[in-house]
């Protein structure tokens, strides 16, 4: 298993997200702590609500911390394509979000 050399508290609101491929997904809109029973991923999984769209206004993904491959000064970069976020339940607001830390 791969260290990963980043940490969750590094990402910062509006930072740009891309998919595996590099496409621009949308920016960070806030970080979900120990998120329980979310949709998808363990309890107690860590989640990154992305916005996309012209201010936000898109459609927002709900993507576990465990799908990020890198963080840098510009970006988090995704270990999945874009196409994947609708199967893996990342495009439905996890039922108890709003308990999350």
């Amino acid at each position: 298993m791969a260290m990963r050399e980043w940490d969750l508290g590094t990402i910062q609101q509006g930072v740009e997200v891309c998919d595996l491929d590099g496409e621009t997904i949308g920016t960070v809109a806030h970080i979900l702590r120990d998120v329980p029973g979310a949709e998808g991923a363990p309890v107690g999984q860590d989640i990154i609500e992305v916005k996309t769209g012209l201010l936000g206004l898109g459609k927002h993904y709900y993507i576990p911390a465990s799908a990020i491959q890198e963080v840098t000064v510009a970006a988090v970069v995704l270990n999945r394509q874009r196409v994947e976020f609708a199967r893996l339940g990342w495009d439905t607001k996890p039922g108890r979000a709003d308990d999350a830390h």
